[in-house]
């Protein structure tokens, strides 16, 4: 073998194991970053649950404030501020849809709970209704002595609600690859 067989042997030998090694860390990365995607989900999912009771408030009467805006826009009664009140007016129906299209998906995850039976799929959802669904929430502490759980087994009820709701909202984006 020549040294110019040699060196191209080395050369094509050093291109393998970079090309492997650049595989490697894309497959790493992709990982990472579906992983980060997931957490956001989560993480959003969460906000909205403790934002429930203010934002299901907020639209009690918000189809009236829209037709009201919609009526002053009509008239042309605001002038220079009709930008904002076009913007305020897309703020409340999107608040509006997404809270109508999150209680149908706390329904559907609801109804879920109740078709598998499993006792922990029935808790998880109770433990979701009494700290973040009902009227008046209740702590932690309320929670465990009316559910006969541990401060524990409450965080991990969440977390299991939170990855259905997740997949519930967001669909198949939300499933984690592991």
């Amino acid at each position: 073998m020549t040294s110019e067989q040699k060196v191209t042997e080395q050369i094509e030998e050093i291109a393998k194991k970079a090309a492997e090694k650049a595989v490697l860390n894309f497959v790493k990365n992709q990982k990472q970053t579906e992983k980060q995607k997931h957490d956001a989900r989560i993480r959003n999912i969460k906000l909205l649950l403790r934002n429930y009771r203010n934002l299901k408030k907020h639209t009690d009467g918000i189809s009236n404030d829209i037709d009201l805006i919609d009526e002053k826009l009509e008239l042309d009664e605001f002038g220079k501020n009709e930008l904002l009140l076009e913007s305020v007016r897309k703020s409340k129906y999107r608040t509006l849809a997404m809270i109508k299209y999150v209680d149908k998906m706390l329904e559907s995850y609801k109804e879920l709970c109740e078709i598998t039976g499993n006792e922990e799929d029935l808790r998880s959802y109770q433990t979701l209704k009494l700290k973040y669904l009902d009227e008046s929430r209740k702590t932690d502490k309320e929670i465990m002595e009316t559910l006969c759980v541990s401060k524990r087994t409450i965080y991990r009820d969440i977390e299991r609600a939170c990855e259905t709701l997740s997949m519930l909202i967001f669909g198949v984006d939300s499933i984690r690859v592991k």
